[in-house]
């Protein structure tokens, strides 16, 4: 792994010294995508809580102001969002980005519970070269490209080894084409 990324030292610090790499590539957005639906990147694995066993970067390549749709995360949903604990959450509707089985923040709540503070969702603009970093369990989406540019950003996720167990091919979103259409990717 290289050494010299400024992020290293949290994706070891969450995922272990040997967390290797898994993924990486481009995403971009031209003008006029829609918002992603909500989603997460790896399912839970046990019904207990686990740390992490993948961690994604963004990185904006060119500013993203708000109205070219960064990345809107919806804070403390990696407990949240563990389909094995809460019966009411449908494992593929959070996997995959669905246009029918929409999830959304306020979905994670317990029915009739009021939707925590910390679960709020949040969005900033970022400059060229920002970084956003998340657990592969995190309720997140590409918001709505509204702007007049092209939104580009650098993706790199990382993996926590898992004695005896590869990468199972559908706990991670590359796997698996999760989105719709073509005017986001």
């Amino acid at each position: 792994m290289a050494a010299d990324v400024p992020w290293l030292g949290l994706v070891r610090a969450v995922l272990g010294p040997d967390a290797r790499p898994s993924f990486c590539g481009v995403v971009f957005s031209r003008p006029g995508s829609p918002a992603q639906q909500w989603h997460i990147d790896s399912p839970h694995e046990a019904a207990e809580p686990r740390a992490a066993h993948a961690v994604n970067v963004l990185v904006a390549l060119a500013d993203i102001p708000l109205a070219a749709g960064p990345t809107e995360v919806a804070r403390g949903t990696h407990l949240l969002t563990n389909h094995l604990q809460r019966p009411w959450l449908d494992r593929n509707s959070l996997l995959y980005q669905s246009e029918t089985e929409k999830v959304t923040p306020a979905t994670l709540r317990q029915p009739g519970q009021a939707e925590a503070a910390a679960t709020q969702p949040v969005a900033q603009a970022m400059a060229a070269g920002d970084c956003l970093i998340f657990d592969d369990r995190i309720l997140h989406r590409g918001l709505a490209n509204g702007s007049q540019q092209e939104r580009w950003v650098a993706y790199f996720s990382y993996l926590r080894p898992r004695p005896g167990l590869e990468q199972i091919a559908d706990t991670h979103f590359e796997a698996s084409r999760s989105l719709f259409g073509s005017q986001s990717r």
